[in-house]
């Protein structure tokens, strides 16, 4: 109840590892190149109380960022609604065929900002 309407920020260090990268034998081998890897850096929120359902989805896209180190950020504001709900925040990564979906994350800081 203490967190109501506070606001809060995950950021990050991200920057491109093989992801998608064409000369990566991963991509190189697959029918139909280019790869179509992608990853997202996110902040959710589920409902233990209804079947760990979704309530919040915060993604900020990372299949293309550059290859220098840049910083990234999300937030979400806590309402009276997530009281009682679980936060999660991570980075998520999808590929199929062996195809490379690496990039890189360093300083991730997760705090409140008002």
């Amino acid at each position: 109840m203490d967190d109501i309407g506070t606001t809060f920020s995950k950021s990050i260090d991200g920057k491109r590892g093989n992801i998608n990268d064409a000369e990566d034998m991963g991509c190189a081998n697959t029918a139909t190149p280019p790869c179509d890897s992608s990853a997202v850096g996110f902040i959710r929120t589920v409902d233990p109380n209804n079947n760990f359902d979704l309530t919040n989805n915060i993604e900020i896209d990372t299949t293309d960022i550059p290859v220098d180190w840049m910083r990234y950020e999300t937030q979400i504001t806590i309402d009276a609604g997530l009281v009682g709900q679980l936060l999660q925040f991570g980075f998520q990564a999808e590929a199929s065929n062996d195809e490379p979906s690496g990039n890189f994350q360093d300083n991730v800081v997760f705090c409140p900002v008002n």
